[in-house]
């Protein structure tokens, strides 16, 4: 496939979106003059109610992502992992010291 062909490829693509984008218009521009005055005022009035919910519950949401990034997370309030859970991490084995004299890997043989 050539750049031509891609290119091609893009304007129709394009040109199909602008056509069902046109389609779509004239069908809401159809079904909103066959409504009455009173049933356009109450959709714009049911969807200000949705969008003002909408923003309230988004605010919120970002208050609580704020609060949990400022204060979520405080290392001076967390118990201290070095004392009394059982599972110390000073008392375990130390996996990265191992004593071998013979040397072996890559390099020895």
């Amino acid at each position: 496939m050539g750049i031509r062909e891609w290119f091609d490829k893009l304007r129709h693509k394009k040109e199909k979106y602008k056509e069902f984008e046109e389609e779509m218009d004239v069908q809401e521009k159809y079904y909103e003059k066959k409504k009455s005055a009173n049933e356009r005022e109450l959709e714009r009035f049911v969807e200000e109610n949705r969008q003002k919910r909408i923003k309230e519950e988004l605010d919120k949401f970002r208050a609580y992502r704020q609060e949990e990034a400022q204060y979520g997370n405080q290392i001076l309030k967390v118990k201290n992992m070095f004392n009394g859970s059982g599972n110390e991490i000073l008392d375990q084995k130390n996996i990265f010291r191992h004593k071998s004299t013979k040397q072996e890997g890559l390099f020895f043989k």
